[in-house]
């Protein structure tokens, strides 16, 4: 197109309509010769697509794609098919007769393409993004009836290869600001007038009314809605020919903080047009407030007469515009970037030598750029060759595009704080951005970083060598590397590696999840003292292909409207461990039947001795954590209940345990499976309460775990005793024991633990030689344990009897702030069958009576000053005061009690009754029978002490 004369319509004292034909010729000109330098691109089927596409929305036939009822809004403003649209129409049903309808209303304003359609960066592979402009008097009903419509012809287009996305505008609406939320192919609520901004300059009219905004010259921006109005009312311009999306003369500044965001959101899969995008929003917000818009300058042009497509290409003019601002900056590194962002968007490879007749617009255009930029054949080669490049060019490649996007943002947040700028983008949609950047680009400990954003087809190795070096200087920095090809271990000295990590499954991840590995992919390991062979190696690849089939896990729009929480879990136990050598090399060999991994052997050895975890969450991320050292796998399991809070709140994440190590690696990995089995259905089934305690062995320890408030807390025990001195600790509300299957296989706790019932006190009792071993279940599964003398059942259980329904009867009858235990106290007998097996057996006894030397002994306890605890006994109601005695008051106590005994004989003391009501209480706290039991006994045993009794 050649230079014409510049056309500057005086506004103000006068409009010229001669004039305003000439600018709507000009800009009508622009609008054909884009046209038709984007159908040359297409294919025949989608220029077939394009060519029907007025005609689709101008009537409703049954036999035409999209068709819903003779109803659906219809008719294009001004439209009147010409011999492509109807050649297009009957390729698609031959059937098809086009009768035109006398006074047909039009409800279809206008279709626009917008975008990087018609531009140099539009290929035959590229989307369509277009925008139906509506009659803003259609109901509701009217409006979805078309979107269905327009649905129905996106998936006829998709069917034929060309991915089309409609958007319908009711031009009032848009004027207004109205704006769909946050979605895949919508800014949301992040922009409006950089939206129209793109709109105005990437534009090209298909049919219906022209943009209102054509007719307004640009030094008159800012008094857009007078002039229109002048425009439309005094008739120079008829309503019917245009359509008013409004002007642009201001930009709010919080738009820019909102478009970084959503560039940067973009960015995420499309890294090379978001950096230009992210770049263009920083042009214009280091402009603010006197911003020159791409589409202004466009506007400019077109009066001017440059009329010039090449330099009116909507993406030459944003490269234009760019590279003016970061050659004034000398930021000639990000230039450099924005080119080969320009260049890849454009994806047309100039260092190949095209065809006679084949060297299209597009391909004349991009060399005549590459020439103002130097670029020679081998480095054209270098970029041309992308789909070939390896990890570490696409890892380099990734970095530079991340590494810009923020430092884009960071100027535009720098921007923000500078001038006290709010984002005009809304908080829910704020939230969802921030949420998918943090997922996509935030780095953290173990977290699998992605690399391969769209930059190059596939990283696919043909042989990949995993090494492990050792650190032969300190012994503590040793790593697993991997390499491109097959390396042995003298070789790689010297040679960069692909990754380091700590872990080999981690490394693992990282080449499966990045794309490095297929089913073809060789492997070969260098172990350097480890266990790990190539067979553990191949199958714990394969399990890669088992469980994440589809490669890095997708996250779904609506997942980043909440929290990340874990989708899938897989725990490889023993990865390159053999949990067997150091037993062979002791030559400790099994000499029990004790068959359970995590307690294996007489020596009770555990055998999963390291733990990589591997979790997916629902934002997409994929996080590594390993675990080792005598604490592993109570780490991990601990680890999985803190991401998963037992209230159901989240959904259970899928749980895969494997294990390839070269012994006994099948019942290690059910055996750890069976474990989370347990813990799942005891705290996420919904069958217990959440505060349960579940009772674990690995090894020769002993673990409780609880929940509390959400929260759960793991106890290592090193004995019995301390797990009784443990289960013996007041609890807020009924707390259940479970015991895990193959833990206190001989214990009696099991089968306390068994036969435990919320509410009621429950003793049992087993004879030990000549003790007994008694336990005390109370009512909220507290236990409490001691042992006496056994001579018969009388002797060993009519003390506690005694003082168990001395104190319900006082709960019951005298302290409100106690829930007093329902029922009466069951005793229970375990015994052992023929087989070993512990069982037990309900006892009754008859009402007691009283033995002619018994002596009642009854205690009070009350808090003192500062907090203690002191006592008043009473034998027999003679009373023994600690305010009267002090220290000495259990010597007095026995001194008195030794007194009333014939022959001052020395048997042990009971205290019969107890008064707890005086003691302070935390708020909301209650008084249990453990505490009465722990008052007794401490009590008992120093007045036994002081009557010397063993």
């Amino acid at each position: 197109m050649t230079q014409q004369r510049e056309i500057a319509p005086d506004l103000q004292d006068g409009i010229d309509r001669k004039l305003l034909k000439q600018l709507k010729e000009r800009f009508l000109e622009v609008n054909r010769g884009r046209l038709e330098r984007m159908l040359s691109t297409l294919s025949s089927r989608h220029r077939m697509f394009l060519d029907s596409l007025p005609l689709l929305l101008h009537i409703n036939h049954p036999s035409l794609p999209g068709y819903m009822s003779g109803a659906t809004p219809c008719g294009v403003s001004g439209f009147t098919p010409n011999k492509d649209n109807l050649r297009a129409a009957q390729s698609i049903s031959r059937s098809f007769v086009f009768h035109r309808k006398a006074h047909q209303q039009e409800r279809i304003f206008s279709i626009f393409l917008m975008g990087s359609t018609g531009t140099v960066a539009h290929s035959d592979t590229s989307d369509m993004d277009i925008w139906v402009c509506y009659d803003p008097g259609l109901k509701q009903v009217a409006i979805d009836e078309l979107q269905d419509k327009l649905t129905g012809i996106e998936q006829w287009a998709d069917a034929m290869g060309l991915e089309v996305h409609f958007f319908l505008m009711d031009p009032i609406r848009f004027r207004n600001g109205v704006r769909s939320d946050l979605s895949g192919e919508d800014c949301g609520s992040a922009q409006h007038y950089l939206l129209l901004d793109e709109f105005y300059r990437t534009s090209i009219m298909v049919a219906g009314r022209y943009p209102l905004w054509w007719m307004i010259p640009a030094y008159d921006e800012k008094r857009y809605q007078e002039i229109s109005e002048t425009l439309l009312d005094k008739r120079f311009l008829k309503k019917d020919d245009c359509v008013d999306f409004g002007g642009i003369s201001d930009f709010p500044a919080g738009e820019f903080i909102g478009a970084g965001m959503w560039q940067l959101y973009k960015g995420i899969d499309s890294p090379y047009k978001s950096v230009i995008k992210i770049v263009l929003t920083e042009v214009y917000a280091s402009e603010f407030p006197n911003v020159e818009s791409l589409s202004i300058v466009y506007k400019k042009a077109v009066y001017s007469g440059r009329l010039d497509l090449d330099e009116l290409d909507p993406y030459v003019m944003l490269y234009r515009k760019i590279e003016q601002y970061l050659v004034n900056r000398n930021e000639l590194r990000r230039l450099e970037l924005i080119r080969h962002c320009f260049y890849f968007k454009v994806n047309e490879s100039l260092s190949r030598t095209p065809r006679a007749g084949d060297a299209n617009w597009r391909f004349q255009l991009m060399t005549r750029l590459v020439r103002e930029w130097g670029w020679d054949e081998p480095y054209l080669k270098q970029l041309d060759n992308r789909k070939f490049w390896k990890v570490n060019r696409v890892r380099d490649e990734r970095q530079e595009l991340v590494q810009e996007l923020n430092h884009s943002y960071r100027f535009l947040s720098s921007f923000a704080r500078d001038n006290n700028i709010e984002a005009l983008i809304k908080q829910d949609d704020m939230n969802i951005l921030g949420r998918k950047l943090y997922a996509a680009f935030e780095r953290k400990g173990g977290k699998i970083e992605l690399v391969n954003p769209g930059i190059t087809s596939s990283l696919v190795e043909d042989h990949l060598s995993f090494h492990y070096v050792r650190d032969a200087e300190h012994g503590i920095n040793n790593y697993w590397s991997v390499f491109p090809g097959y390396l042995k271990t003298k070789e790689a000295k010297g040679r960069e590696p692909i990754r380091k990590t700590r872990s080999v499954l981690e490394l693992i991840a990282w080449c499966y999840f990045n794309g490095l590995l297929d089913q073809d992919t060789r492997l070969s390991v260098e172990p350097n003292g480890t266990d790990l062979t190539e067979h553990e190696l191949q199958l714990t690849v394969q399990s890669f292909f088992q469980t994440n089939p589809e490669g890095a896990p997708y996250a779904a729009q609506q997942n980043f409207e909440h929290s990340a929480y874990p989708t899938q879990i897989t725990l490889y136990i023993n990865a390159g461990v053999d949990p067997m050598r150091p037993m062979t090399q002791k030559g400790i060999h099994r000499l029990s039947d004790q068959s359970d991994a995590l307690s294996y052997s007489a020596f009770h050895h555990n055998l999963a001795i390291t733990v990589d975890q591997i979790t997916c969450n629902s934002w997409g991320e994929i996080i590594c954590s390993l675990y080792s050292g005598e604490n592993a796998l109570i780490d991990c399991l601990v680890h999985y209940m803190r991401q998963i809070p037992p209230d159901g709140s989240i959904p259970l994440p899928r749980l895969d345990v494997r294990c390839y190590c070269t012994s006994r690696a099948t019942s290690i990995a059910n055996r750890v499976e069976e474990l989370f089995r347990d813990i799942i259905a005891c705290y996420y089934s919904g069958t217990r309460a959440l505060n349960t305690r579940y009772i674990l062995e690995i090894e020769q320890f002993l673990y409780m775990l609880q929940f509390k408030r959400n929260t759960p807390y793991v106890r290592g025990l090193r004995s019995h005793k301390d797990l009784i001195d443990c289960l013996n600790e007041t609890q807020a509300s009924y707390s259940p024991l479970v015991v895990d299957r193959n833990a206190l296989s001989r214990h009696p706790l099991r089968v306390v633990a068994k036969m435990g019932v919320p509410g009621r006190i429950q003793v049992f009792y087993q004879r030990n030689s000549e003790k007994s071993d008694i336990f005390i279940h109370d009512e909220k599964g507290s236990i409490f344990f001691t042992q006496k003398q056994y001579f018969d059942e009388n002797t060993a259980l009519n003390p506690i009897r005694h003082f168990l329904e001395n104190i319900q009867l006082r709960r019951s009858t005298l302290d409100q702030r106690e829930r007093a235990p329902t029922g009466k106290v069951a005793y229970y007998e375990i015994k052992r069958n023929n087989r070993g097996d512990m069982q037990t057996d309900r006892k009754t006894f008859p009402p007691m009576e009283t033995e002619a030397n018994h002596h009642s002994v009854q205690a009070i306890a009350q808090t003192g000053t500062f907090g203690d605890v002191f006592y008043t006994v009473y034998c027999d109601n003679r009373e023994f005061s600690q305010l009267e005695y002090g220290d000495a008051l259990f010597a007095a106590v026995a001194g008195y009690i030794a007194s009333l005994r014939r022959n001052r004989e020395r048997y042990p003391c009971y205290i019969t009754d107890l008064d707890l009501s005086q003691l302070d209480l935390q708020q909301g706290e209650e008084l249990q029978t453990v505490q009465y039991l722990q008052h007794k006994e401490k009590l008992e045993s120093a007045i036994n002490q002081a009557l010397k009794i063993p």
